[in-house]
């Protein structure tokens, strides 16, 4: 009889884990597929039978394992109901604020990343996938307010744009230009920034100086420009540029000017040509 009594109570124990178990993943699978509120309502409150057998099951798994708290003592059922449903209610509680919580969180994070992609679209050009003028002056802004920062802007223009358009048609000058921003985009890699300034003028943003890495890096977008130009109409494209350098205490405004009066220079006196100093 004393073996068949524990045997009894390994396989109630057995019984009553999985049934646990199984309570569990009944709440998280409604939780994480269905209406949050109204399946928790529609389960806890008006599924009584799903209450009355949790509630039994815990009273006889008291009263199999643990007698000797019962004996020469009359159960009131009443209270343990209370206890068991404050019970319910508590796992219950706390399982619904872990899943929100957890839900919120997600859900903040798919916000966040929103966000950051509309801040993206909002800073992009739509043609050719560079920076716009927008974020060039809020990247500029920023720039110009590190101590001691020294930088170099190209203002470049391509040269009888409105002639490749007429002639050729506005698809290949569209073409035209994502050709020419996908050169600049590979040889600016880690020197700097390309942005659309707009029409077909164009800046780069070096964050060196140094005079032989931007005529470098120039000479090798003016070559594979040109070769593009050869390979798909048989034309000579080219591009014409004026360089300017940031010092402290220097205003966005003249920055500007200074390279765009370089660039009408380079444009009245030849083209296909980047100015660096106007001699005068």
């Amino acid at each position: 009889a004393v073996s068949n009594y524990f045997s009894i109570r390994k396989y109630y124990r057995v019984s009553c884990f999985i049934f646990g178990l199984w309570c569990l993943l009944y709440f998280v699978y409604d939780f994480r597929y269905c209406k949050y509120s109204i399946i928790f309502r529609r389960k806890v409150a008006n599924n009584r039978f799903f209450i009355y057998f949790f509630y039994d099951g815990i009273v006889i798994y008291i009263k199999v394992m643990y007698p000797q708290l019962f004996a020469g003592i009359e159960i009131n059922p009443n209270l343990i109901a209370i206890l068991v449903t404050y019970f319910i209610a508590m796992i219950s509680i706390v399982m619904m604020s872990i899943i929100l919580m957890k839900h919120y969180r997600l859900q903040q994070d798919k916000l966040s990343e929103l966000a950051n992609q509309l801040q993206e679209v909002a800073h992009l050009d739509p043609l050719t996938h560079i920076y716009n003028r927008r974020y060039l002056v809020e990247y500029l802004n920023k720039k110009m307010k590190i101590e001691s920062q020294k930088f170099a802007v190209v203002l470049l223009d391509i040269d009888d744009f409105k002639s490749i358009n007429d002639q050729y048609g506005h698809i290949y000058g569209d073409q035209t230009l994502q050709a020419f921003s996908d050169s600049m985009k590979k040889n600016m890699d880690n020197k700097g920034i390309v942005t659309r300034f707009g029409g077909e003028e164009f800046m780069l943003v070096f964050d060196d100086i140094n005079h032989e890495v931007i005529e470098d890096t120039l000479n090798k977008v003016a070559e594979e420009f040109a070769l593009y130009g050869k390979q798909s109409k048989g034309i000579e494209l080219s591009f014409s540029g004026g360089v300017e350098v940031f010092y402290q205490e220097d205003e966005i405004v003249k920055l500007f000017n200074r390279a765009d009066h370089k660039l009408y220079y380079a444009k009245h006196t030849g083209k296909k040509k980047i100015v660096f100093d106007i001699d005068v």
